[in-house]
């Protein structure tokens, strides 16, 4: 019961919270540094979908340098441009799924992001990787929303010069 009781207390260095971006509509992550002294080193930031041992993922870009000061915050943005999607695998190969069970494929960015709107909420998380810590787990089953209020949005209006 200590080691249970031991990890209930131990608590992240920052908050993390998730909104929609405005002009175009994108994902937004800030993360705020509760710490009095102590800078976090941001390695990178992804948002997964999948099972924990089995995922794809966006990694976010930072507004600017990755390093968060003390009682600071800094936002990370999904880009429209160079957009990065990563497999996640915790096996030596990948698991051999039959047909029936693969699920979508994911021949591009858009695929990822429609999956992770259209799925159930519990299948997408953000993963931190901060100062010497790796794969942190933050907001289960709390992304999916932005991503389907981003797709109820619709896209943005076009520009005066692209209307015919």
């Amino acid at each position: 019961m200590k080691a249970v009781w031991g990890f209930m207390q131990v608590r992240t260095p920052f908050i993390i919270q998730a909104h929609v971006g405005q002009l175009p509509p994108t994902v937004i992550l800030t993360l705020i540094n509760k710490t009095k002294d102590v800078p976090l080193h941001i390695h990178e930031v992804r948002i997964h979908h999948g099972i924990p041992k089995y995922s794809y993922s966006f990694i976010m870009s930072p507004d600017s340098c990755p390093v968060v000061p003390p009682k600071s915050k800094q936002e990370f943005h999904l880009p429209f441009e160079r957009t990065i999607v990563c497999k996640h695998y915790e096996t030596k190969e990948p698991p051999k799924l039959d047909k029936d069970r693969s699920g979508p494929g994911f021949d591009g960015p858009a695929d990822l992001f429609k999956a992770i709107a259209r799925n159930p909420p519990k299948s997408s998380w953000v993963e931190v990787d901060f100062n010497e810590f790796k794969r942190r787990r933050f907001l289960h089953g709390k992304v999916q929303s932005i991503f389907e209020a981003i797709i109820k949005m619709g896209p943005p209006p076009p520009a005066d010069n692209e209307r015919g």
